[in-house]
């Protein structure tokens, strides 16, 4: 993913984060440029490593690895202060109104992440889930305008990040050698089956990315 500004953070501890819990937050404040600056340089003990604004604007406040100051006082399984555990994506949610392109840019960062750091299903958590009584966000209407529960949100983005793997798997492939026609044919077969759901909608997005990268290698 393409990020709109990349920022440096003093605000973090010594050590390395393991990166096993991706966790979900979301804040209220005005301006994408406003919540990078405050996460990364205000004074203020709170920082996070991603920030997905309303419109499109996604924002990296240094690296995964980094420990940065958001899960105080967690607990999720059998881990205890979640710092040092987990990355963070700060999801811009003004007035209850999260945006499609946000819910959107928010399932590519996340799907992303996953892949990177093998993140497990059940370490996909929401701020209220490490916290519970003390904090209640995101709202659940980041994903219940497409899902009734958060539970089916992560189904949903797994099983997308499994199309996707193999889709790149795809991609590593033909950037190494010219498929020829029976194999493509073979190929876009196995498409239509993973990429074609049982009520018969297609997964648009992945189809075109899968064709485009068929009808490179073949027109080289």
């Amino acid at each position: 993913m393409n990020f709109d500004l990349i920022l440096p953070t003093n605000k973090k501890s010594s050590g390395k984060n393991t990166c096993e819990i991706l966790v979900l937050h979301h804040t209220w404040w005005w301006t994408f440029s406003w919540n990078m600056k405050y996460l990364a340089t205000n004074k203020a003990p709170a920082s996070a490593h991603y920030v997905v604004w309303s419109a499109w604007e996604v924002g990296k406040i240094w690296e995964d690895t980094d420990i940065l100051w958001q899960a105080w006082l967690s607990k999720w399984l059998n881990k205890k202060d979640l710092n040092k555990y987990s990355i963070w994506i700060e999801i811009v949610n003004t007035w209850d109104n999260f945006t499609d392109i946000q819910r959107n840019k928010v399932d590519e960062l996340a799907i992303e992440l996953i892949k990177k750091h093998n993140i497990k299903k059940e370490n996909l958590v929401r701020h209220k889930d490490i916290a519970p009584g003390r904090k209640n966000d995101p709202y659940d209407t980041l994903w219940n305008t497409r899902f009734k529960t958060f539970d089916e949100y992560k189904n949903y983005l797994f099983s997308k990040l499994t199309i996707m793997s193999v889709i790149w798997f795809y991609e590593e492939i033909y950037n190494k050698e010219n498929p020829t026609w029976w194999k493509v044919i073979k190929d876009i077969k196995w498409a239509t089956t993973k990429l074609i759901n049982k009520d018969w909608t297609i997964n648009w997005k992945e189809m075109v990315y899968f064709m485009w990268i068929i009808a490179e290698r073949l027109w080289k």
